[in-house]
């Protein structure tokens, strides 16, 4: 049985960075099992008119020492771990498949499989571009490997080991951050926190293994909506295929309101929000139809090309599931639902959209109760957290 230790969860996002106290439960054995809560905090990175990307970085480790700055009262509980989180534009992934084909049966071995997944791994850093071209003398550090299925003799098995086969094929999802931005991070921690284990994640990782677990959700599309970014991952067969980014995500929409209505970010906003509500009158709310969907056009000219990236070696579902900012994603989301894929999508009936909520979470997540607070992001992040201790502890 795992130990219940502390630890802090850290959500680094493009538009903010959050932060959550929690101590593992102990090993209950029900399907989905979820940290206790002790205390949660984020703070958001300055609304840019223009998106620099030096303002950018010192916005963002600011919001970074303010979380550990809020979790560092002596008071607390000091956390025995800290565990972080990455969207995009923090890291690079793939999804590779490695075939192997051997004269005679051997047999599979821990050994064997982790060799051939080190070789892959070090051909997928050496191929991958620099993730920030102006960080001088940068170079990538892989945080994540995680083998998603294993076929033998081209059957798909859940134990491999010790068994025998000439064709050996597996699919492993590998992510990578740069190297300095990570140390950067190291440091801030290390600062407040000396002799703490840290480690990093992928938040599409972790959105796919809760997706797929909690709602059996096995072929369908993920898009995370965050504040200068759009990830959108394929999900076919129980795999994470492939995740495609562009750079449009919720504050998009609100620098266009605001240039379109000639007013301040703020302003455009809470104009959306009453628009939502159905508060406008008709010509308020007949120019803010407008302005949506000329904000639409644009921005479904990205999404349909992430798309069809996505779909080129794979049939792409036609099911997306959102997460995202609360006002914004409803409206990306009717973008998506009134949108054509001809070409695109086998079927014709366009894509089924629908959000996901914190509400909607715990739904399908009991042990997450009713709770003090619904950040989605670091509800979704303590789900697979709990669930890589369980395994651990198995």
């Amino acid at each position: 049985m795992w130990k219940n230790q502390v630890a802090l969860i850290i959500d680094i996002r493009s538009d903010s960075v959050g932060g959550a106290l929690v101590e593992p439960r102990a090993n209950v054995k029900t399907e989905t099992n979820c940290p206790k809560v002790l205390e949660v905090s984020r703070h958001r990175l300055e609304f840019r008119a223009e998106l620099n990307r030096e303002r950018f970085f010192a916005d963002l480790m600011t919001a970074f020492k303010l979380i550990l700055a809020d979790f560092g009262a002596a008071a607390k509980p000091r956390p025995d771990s800290v565990v972080v989180f990455l969207s995009a534009p923090f890291y690079a992934s793939q999804t590779r498949t490695i075939k192997q084909t051997r004269p005679a049966p051997v047999k599979v071995t821990r050994r064997l499989i982790s060799d051939l997944a080190a070789a892959d791994s070090r051909q997928f850093q050496s191929q991958t571009p620099p993730l920030f071209r102006e960080i001088l003398h940068d170079a990538h550090e892989l945080i994540e490997h995680k083998i998603m299925a294993v076929k033998l003799n081209r059957y798909e098995t859940h134990r491999p080991f010790g068994q025998s086969a000439s064709e050996i094929e597996f699919s492993h999802y590998l992510s990578l951050s740069s190297k300095k931005v990570l140390e950067r991070f190291r440091e801030l921690v290390a600062a407040g926190r000396p002799h703490r284990p840290i480690v990093f994640h992928t938040f599409p990782f972790a959105l796919y293994a809760v997706c797929r677990d909690v709602f059996n959700s096995d072929n369908v599309l993920l898009l995370d909506l965050g504040g200068e970014v759009t990830e959108i991952s394929l999900i076919a067969h129980n795999i994470l295929w492939e995740t495609v980014s562009f750079p449009l995500g919720s504050n998009f929409l609100i620098r266009f309101l605001a240039e379109d209505f000639k007013t301040v970010p703020e302003e455009a906003l809470s104009a959306l929000r009453i628009y939502q509500r159905g508060s406008h009158n008709k010509l308020a709310s007949e120019r803010m139809t407008g302005a949506l969907a000329r904000a639409g056009g644009e921005w479904l000219k990205q999404f349909k090309t992430a798309l069809a990236a996505l779909t080129e070696t794979h049939l792409g579902p036609d099911e997306i599931l959102a997460v995202g900012d609360q006002t914004i994603t409803p409206v990306m989301i009717e973008w998506i639902k009134g949108a054509s894929y001809e070409n695109l999508l086998m079927t014709q009936k366009g894509l089924r959209a629908s959000f996901l909520s914190a509400a909607r979470l715990r739904e399908h997540c009991a042990d997450l109760g009713s709770g003090p607070f619904n950040d989605l992001h670091l509800l979704l992040e303590m789900t697979f957290y709990d669930k890589l201790l369980r395994l651990k502890d198995e």
